[in-house]
């Protein structure tokens, strides 16, 4: 079978051949058979995306075609998200026309605009082959989306002052949320107050996965949470008094609060909030008793002490 060519961009097509009414003494076999004409005159779609877009502005996409379609082209596109950055009408398919004579559309998907912290996302377009195009490379883009919402990072610590006999203050920080692969966050401890830190009191940190403490006891002391699976929100640090012979008064000041806190692959950076500030007590004075004897007695009168 001869085919007809020509200049009109198309997609590969498709024919069937059918044998019937088979001459007298002829048994026919596999009776339909299909083929297909492979175009070389196929318009091609290609999708980009544009760069990566804060939430609340819309991600930029652009469809490419060649050639120039001679008529309105429809291009059926699938819409995706990483994250929850999208509303449900946003979600799913939808068509862009690109004009008759252009080789381009521009489209934008819009992202929602919140006061949610959470990890950064993506926003994915996909375009399958259609009936007038092909698509060219994956036939996929996506655009970045980064949150602006801060992370929360809370101090916090039961009320009330400690005995400096092995007292114990459990500090707490703690994340507004857990954090995902790739992010980071340093949070840095400021000691402070009369109560000399790994002197008067030492502290030790729980274990935790994602949690790692330095310097608690002497130098720059800071808890640094690191995003993955089951990593902890929280770190747990205990506190303990170091009971001494000095006479310091009626207790010693310690005051906790943090320090500059340094964000990776958080696009909303972090907030600190809250502080500790609490006394360790003197154990109470022991009272000293004496007693002195008198001077001797005749008998029958009374012994003074």
């Amino acid at each position: 079978m001869q085919t007809a060519a020509d200049t009109v961009p198309e997609v590969n097509e498709t024919f069937t051949i059918t044998l019937s009414n088979p001459s007298s003494g002829i048994l026919l076999g596999d009776s339909v058979a299909q083929g297909t004409i492979e175009t070389d005159d196929a318009l091609t779609v290609t999708i980009a995306g544009g760069p990566a877009v804060t939430e609340g502005a819309s991600a930029s996409f652009t469809l490419t075609v060649d050639p120039a379609p001679a008529a309105n082209l429809q291009v059926a596109l699938a819409i995706r998200q990483t994250g929850d950055y999208l509303s449900s009408a946003v979600l799913g398919s939808r068509t862009v026309t690109v004009a008759v004579g252009a080789t381009s559309a521009d489209f934008t998907v819009a992202i929602i605009e919140d006061d949610t912290d959470e990890p950064d996302g993506a926003v994915r377009v996909t375009v399958p082959n259609g009936d007038s195009y092909i698509v060219s490379g994956t036939g996929a883009a996506e655009v970045a989306v980064n949150d602006n919402d801060a992370t929360a990072v809370t101090l916090g610590a039961p009320a009330g002052d400690i005995a400096e006999a092995d007292g114990a203050k459990v500090l707490t920080v703690t994340l507004g949320r857990t954090l995902a692969q790739g992010e980071e966050l340093l949070v840095p401890l400021v000691f402070d107050g009369a109560a000399d830190r790994g002197t008067d009191y030492t502290t030790v940190c729980a274990n935790e996965i994602g949690v790692a403490c330095a310097n608690l006891n002497s130098g720059n002391a800071a808890v640094t949470f690191t995003g993955g699976a089951q990593a902890a929100r929280a770190a747990t640090l205990t506190l303990t008094a170091t009971p001494d012979a000095l006479a310091e008064g009626a207790g010693e000041m310690v005051t906790v609060q943090f320090g500059k806190l340094t964000a990776k692959g958080l696009s909303g950076g972090a907030q600190g909030l809250g502080s500790v500030a609490f006394n360790i007590l003197e154990p109470p004075p022991v009272a000293e008793v004496s007693v002195f004897a008198g001077g001797a007695v005749a008998e029958g009168a009374a012994a003074v002490f």
